[in-house]
């Protein structure tokens, strides 16, 4: 493993060619110099740091692929149309505006003003590289008389990237956008929410319908003025799913940046360890002033009391639950906190204790009545707010404290688990927990786990018997509920 990061240092380029022909042959390979320590311990030592930064690089792009599954997921589920919904065409919610009459890019110059296309941005409107093509600048008056620059439009790709949706951002400077995207400005719709529909499979749809069995590779204006937005009337809606998938995005975005910042921090490190500018005499210490970057945040928080009580512990697990799931919009009510909670301990303690046989499915009465909620409070990890008719909990402003304990007794990964119940119901939720309760009772009584033993217990419980007469806890509910457990709390 060492030999492995001391290959990658090496610039074998410059030992290519010899014979005219590029490549390395094992001549030219026996002639690269390196240097090392001789001593084997070192190199072990130099190997693991290393290999701790691969995997500490390795597990956030897991994280970031999950978090673009579970966008896409919530982009789908929240963009399907509903009742009170309305399908329009784009050219009825928004201008769709032609960025160059011609339809023809300008001719290139050396020294111009930037001229943007839909292969130099990313998602997000920022640029992809620094290599960006230049035009002359008596471009930008014709395009500034089609649109206000400085306002936030949407690019749409109708040539090579159709369908291909971006920002488009001001740079604070002059710059033409290229005929390869359509200019879409929101007139009657949200442009955020108009963003996120873009981008829906329904959308992607119609292009794959335009496209097929066709040697087309561009999309006229004329198709992309007739494609067809699935509209929620009221703008609060609009403003409330383009919210929620903008969170998404901001996280995922922010998990980028950690990504970035740990490659170049293991960079770094390969310079620093072998060259041996570094050298891992003290292997503890040394190792332990390299990785610290990686972990700059846990090692600046407090550090837990070990002995501390199961009242703080659940204000922490409360608090962290408000800052994964609540928002000023919709805080997070105790209903539905209590569920995540007991699906929390249920899947990093493998049981989940305390909690009661209550109408609204297990419930712990101590979070509300024995202190947690209230030093929840008093540390300022979190509070109650209250909007309009939804009233709950968000994060307050000492939540990172609170978060730091979090991860130091349950690791990063139970937070991620905990994402897949965001766009599940109160109901939901409740069938859940309830069910899985369900089933721990029956195998510590040492009895069989079926539908029907499940509703018999349920029927059993008087607080309980009420939710048979639901339709979540129908006989296709309950069985849904049971096979969904065996896969959430597998060994």
């Amino acid at each position: 493993m060492f030999v492995s990061y001391l290959l990658q240092t090496i610039d074998f380029h410059t030992h290519s060619g010899k014979s005219g022909v590029p490549g390395v042959n094992r001549n030219d390979l026996h002639e690269i110099v390196v240097s090392f320590p001789s001593n084997k311990a070192e190199q072990e030592a130099i190997a693991e740091t290393l290999s701790d930064s691969d995997a500490h690089i390795e597990s956030l792009e897991q994280l970031i692929a999950k978090k673009r599954r579970f966008k896409q997921g919530a982009l789908q589920e929240l963009l399907c149309p509903k009742n009170g919904w309305s399908i329009k065409k784009l050219e009825n919610i928004a201008d769709v505006i032609d960025p160059h009459p011609s339809h023809r890019a300008p001719t290139m110059v050396p020294d111009g003003i930037p001229f943007v296309g839909i292969g130099d941005l990313h998602e997000n409107g920022d640029l992809i590289g620094t290599k960006i093509r230049t035009v002359d600048s008596s471009v930008f008056d014709e395009h500034l008389t089609r649109y206000d620059l400085k306002e936030e439009l949407i690019g749409l790709g109708r040539v090579a990237s159709i369908g291909k949706v971006v920002k488009l951002k001001w740079f604070g400077e002059k710059y033409v956008i290229s005929p390869t995207l359509g200019v879409i400005r929101g007139t009657k719709v949200k442009r955020d929410y108009l963003l996120y529909a873009l981008q829906s499979k329904a959308v992607a749809y119609q292009f794959n319908k335009i496209m097929s069995g066709s040697t087309r590779s561009s999309v006229g204006m004329v198709v992309l003025r007739k494609l067809d937005i699935a509209l929620p009337i009221e703008e609060a809606v609009q403003s409330s799913i383009a919210a929620i998938l903008s969170d998404m995005d901001a996280e995922i975005a922010a998990l980028e940046d950690k990504l970035a910042k740990a490659r170049m921090l293991k960079q770094g490190m390969m310079q620093e360890l072998l060259t041996g500018r570094i050298r891992l005499v003290d292997l503890s210490a040394a190792k332990a002033k390299l990785l610290s970057p990686l972990s700059e945040e846990n090692a600046a928080a407090p550090k837990p009391d070990k002995r501390h009580n199961w009242a703080f512990n659940e204000a922490v697990v409360i608090s962290v639950l408000a800052d994964q799931f609540a928002k000023p919009e919709f805080p997070l009510g105790r209903k539905r906190y209590t569920k995540l909670s007991y699906m929390m301990h249920r899947k990093a303690e493998q049981d989940a204790q305390g909690y009661l046989k209550k109408a609204a499915g297990p419930y712990n009465p101590k979070t509300k009545y024995a202190g947690p909620e209230k030093i929840a409070q008093e540390n300022c990890y979190l509070r109650i707010h209250e909007n309009g008719k939804f009233k709950g909990f968000v994060a307050a402003d000492k939540i990172e404290q609170a978060k730091s304990y979090f991860t130091k007794w349950y690791g990063y990964e139970i937070t991620t688990w905990l994402e897949q119940f965001r766009y599940k119901s109160n109901d939901e939720l409740e069938c859940l927990a309830t069910v899985d309760m369900v089933m721990q009772e029956l195998m510590r009584k040492g009895k069989t786990v079926t539908v029907d033993s499940i509703r018999a217990m349920i029927a059993s419980e008087p607080e309980w018997l009420p939710k048979l007469e639901r339709p979540t806890f129908s006989d296709s509910g309950i069985a849904a509920a049971l096979a969904e457990c065996h896969a959430l709390f597998a060994s």
